[in-house]
């Protein structure tokens, strides 16, 4: 993870969220406090689009074991947009979220948007990739707080969403039911 710097003098710091971190109920673990529909704005990040690539351990509650994840993820794509939810955190709160988002590294897409230099807008970004996808999941669960997230904003946006969202490159095995993080600081906030 490489934490984003923190501009304590900046009373602004804007997240721009493309997956779990557009459910409120997600985002608020790591905020700390609750996000209201009033603090989220739609918006479209122009070249990128969402991908299925970033692999994190978690416990499956119906496999009964640890296992390797595919979670939501960005990736350069001259010429796409991808969308999701522009929101403003404080630099304690930047800091949770950082910490949640393991493996992610933070990443400034402010003048994408459209922001000056002294406004960043950080973003969440795992330049690892998935690999092959050998031994990785597809949970269903993580799928559905994403979906979730989406319905809110309208069939417009989630029908968006879909549209920016390219599927896994491996067929990866569907697993339904709970799971959580292997890792305690990422489980604590999410």
């Amino acid at each position: 993870m490489t934490p984003p710097p923190l501009a304590p003098s900046s009373p602004r710091l804007r997240v721009f969220a493309y997956g779990s971190l557009m459910n409120p109920a997600s985002a608020e673990r790591a905020l700390q406090r609750p996000l209201t529909a009033h603090e989220v704005q739609a918006v479209e990040l122009p070249g990128y689009v969402r991908v299925w690539d970033s692999r994190h351990r978690v416990f499956s509650e119906q496999l009964g074991r640890e296992s390797d994840a595919a979670f939501l993820n960005l990736a350069e794509a001259p010429g796409e947009t991808v969308n999701g939810m522009l929101y403003t955190v404080s630099g304690a709160e930047l800091a949770r979220l950082a910490a949640r988002e393991k493996g992610y590294a933070a990443v400034d897409v402010g003048p994408a948007l459209g922001f000056a230099a002294a406004e960043p807008v950080w973003t969440f970004i795992d330049r690892r990739g998935l690999g092959d996808g050998a031994d990785c999941i597809f949970l269903e669960a993580y799928e559905a707080k994403v979906l979730s997230a989406c319905a809110p904003l309208g069939e417009a946006f989630l029908a968006r969403y879909r549209a920016t969202t390219r599927t896994p490159a491996a067929q990866l095995p569907r697993v339904p039911g709970a799971y959580r993080f292997v890792d305690p600081v990422q489980r604590s906030l999410t």
